[in-house]
């Protein structure tokens, strides 16, 4: 395989590889101070360090709770497509980043 050097890139990874990696090494999981409540097949969480609710669909609920363990993107991936049938797997990626990033954000969730 070859590469092409982008000087703005050291370790010599694409953009694609990157996120690749990322899909593969980095877990996530729950912050433990986070409180949790199901509500019309919907889940509200509340951050007591933050102050702030969050309110989670579907599928960002299943997120939730399959993070009772630390799962990487790609883990989360697979479970989703197990669990929601016709998804397809770029489309879960991109929806599973998103989310990861949001719920990272508001301290809902932690890299480790």
């Amino acid at each position: 395989m070859t590469r092409n050097h982008d000087p703005d890139d050291p370790d010599g990874t694409t953009g694609t590889e990157s996120v690749q990696q990322e899909m593969e090494l980095t877990e996530y999981r729950r912050n433990p101070v986070v409180e949790a409540a199901p509500m019309s097949g919907e889940t509200v969480l509340y951050n007591p360090e933050t102050n702030r609710f969050c309110v989670l669909n579907e599928t960002a609920t299943f997120i939730w709770e399959t993070l009772e363990e630390p799962q990487t993107p790609g883990q989360l991936r697979d479970r989703l497509l197990t669990r929601f049938e016709g998804v397809d797997g770029a489309v879960a990626e991109s929806d599973i980043g998103e989310a990861l990033s949001e719920l990272t954000e508001l301290a809902i969730t932690i890299r480790t």
